[in-house]
């Protein structure tokens, strides 16, 4: 299984909200079809089984959480060092 090379990741601000992107390395590929249905499952939980090299959440090197949920530039105030610190500050205990 080829998987892509990720060259840059970025979002810019549009009048509704922020819109992502990803700029990735082009790997000419079929589309899928019904009958790969188990083959993509099998990728995606290929892919859900990466562990990161924390399990802080935010971004993979560290940082606030960057989410709708925040009014503050859809960023947390601060950084979580675990989910139930995340889950504390978002059900208002900190």
């Amino acid at each position: 299984m080829q998987v892509p090379r990720v060259y840059d990741a970025f979002s810019i601000i549009s009048t509704a909200w922020p819109i992502g992107f990803i700029v990735m390395e082009y790997i000419d590929a079929p589309d899928c079809t019904r009958k790969d249905v188990k083959l993509v499952a099998y990728a995606v939980q290929m892919l859900m089984s990466v562990r990161g090299p924390s399990s802080a959440p935010g971004h993979v090197g560290g940082g606030p959480v960057v989410h709708t949920f925040f009014a503050d530039n859809r960023t947390s105030p601060f950084r979580c060092e675990t989910v139930d610190e995340l889950e504390q500050h978002v059900n208002g205990g900190k």
